[in-house]
């Protein structure tokens, strides 16, 4: 068994009669010799005689000759076939400009590997995407002078092979991959890479106990804003934050020191919830907000022992004021957890602001209205400001002239095909 390859690519077989057949036979007849000598049957075209059991022992005991490109064929496929990335998937297929003939209307299961057929990058690409969305924490670092980005298919490639020697002097492998993404909010890269090695039991077909080898995958995320010159970062060492920092400084913008890399550089201040209480989280000015209210606050009361006092409530300002409760100046609030109400959402969602760099949200998609009331209320530091470092802070870019490296409508990425 192949160690770079994650277990949860070995099972995906549940989908086998599911699928169009004409469309599965496209998938798998690359594998055709290769499934014949592997499992010592005679290949056929036909529904009843395809040799489905060779197959779905080879996807369930795989060994390093298996091909990776038959795992990413069912991986993939497998994963996009849910009825809730259909309407989606159908939207990002269309403006991809794939073939429907023959195929008007496609279970969610045949559209997935109708997509793959035709152009497995944009699956891929669809795939990783959904990964955004489950990153919640951003630490930023900012820009210290100018500078338009370059996410041609070249820089990309290069990027790429830069942290895979990075992942893999730190033995978590090779075979990074970099999606890039054009949003309202900044260009965002999604990137694929290792983890270290992990070893778990497992139970083969023959019901023995056997140790498996493998390298889990993980995606992080990262946002550049071309306005303002930040890079957020979401990842899970430090190491990683200060590679991110250099390639994409070196890559994408041509300069190594281009993000200061400190921890310590402020993008957000606490002050104003303390300074100005309930009118600091006001949002009938805010689109998209219905209400505002503040559940958590941690201060730092003594820096030298370290000692932080936290408080939890259904309001913090209900709290507070019915047990007169004052804050002493000398403490310092690093921590404010709000409970945020948005409009036609049946649920509140929790963002949390830990000074002086980091936002955590339960969902990417909340941060453009949570900025928005952030940026009014003071809460985000503004670069321009008297009294503030504008050589640490400030970053004005040249956006008047979009030098996107792009092709059509689509991002070029990954050093691969076309992406829409």
């Amino acid at each position: 068994m192949s160690k770079n390859y994650n277990l949860k690519r070995f099972a995906k077989i549940n989908f086998l009669h599911k699928v169009n057949f004409e469309l599965f036979l496209q998938m798998v007849i690359p594998f055709r010799s290769y499934i014949e000598k592997k499992g010592g049957v005679q290949w056929s075209e036909e529904p009843e005689q395809f040799p489905y059991d060779a197959l779905t022992e080879i996807l369930v005991s795989p060994s390093d000759d298996t091909p990776v490109e038959l795992f990413d064929a069912f991986f993939f496929v497998d994963e996009m076939s849910a009825e809730s990335c259909f309407d989606q998937l159908y939207q990002d297929a269309l403006q991809a400009g794939i073939d429907f003939t023959g195929y008007e209307s496609p279970t969610p299961a045949d559209l997935a590997l109708l997509i793959w057929i035709q152009n497995p990058e944009l699956l891929q690409r669809l795939h990783a995407g959904q990964h955004i969305t489950k990153a919640r924490k951003f630490e930023t670092f900012f820009g210290k002078r100018g500078g338009l980005p370059d996410i041609s298919k070249e820089t990309i490639t290069a990027l790429e092979e830069a942290l895979n020697e990075f992942f893999n002097l730190h033995r978590k492998g090779r075979g990074v991959r970099v999606f890039v993404f054009m949003r309202d909010d900044g260009i965002w890269f999604l990137i694929r890479h290792g983890l270290p090695m992990k070893r778990e039991a497992a139970i083969t077909d023959q019901g023995e106990s056997k140790g498996v080898l493998f390298r889990p995958e993980i995606y992080d995320v990262l946002t550049f804003l071309p306005d303002c010159g930040e890079l957020q970062i979401h990842t899970s060492t430090v190491g990683e934050k200060k590679a991110y920092c250099d390639f994409i400084g070196i890559h994408v913008l041509g300069d190594q020191d281009f993000f200061i890399y400190n921890g310590k550089t402020e993008k957000f201040s606490l002050k104003p919830f303390t300074r100005d209480w309930r009118k600091s989280l006001i949002c009938t000015d805010i689109e998209g907000i219905e209400s505002v209210t503040p559940i958590e606050v941690r201060f730092l009361v003594d820096e030298e022992t370290s000692h932080q006092e936290t408080h939890r409530a259904n309001n913090i300002f209900d709290a507070f004021e019915r047990e007169k409760r004052d804050i002493p100046e000398t403490y310092i609030l690093n921590r404010l957890s709000l409970r945020v109400k948005f409009k036609n959402d049946s649920a509140p969602r929790i963002v949390t602001l830990c000074a002086p760099n980091t936002a955590i949200f339960e969902r990417d998609s909340d941060s453009n209205s949570v900025t928005s009331l952030l940026k009014s209320r003071t809460f985000t530091l503004n670069p321009i400001e008297e009294n503030h470092d504008i050589t640490v802070q400030a970053f004005n870019s040249n956006v008047g002239e979009n030098r996107y490296q792009t092709e059509g409508s689509g991002i070029l990425a990954g050093g691969h095909s076309k992406r829409i």
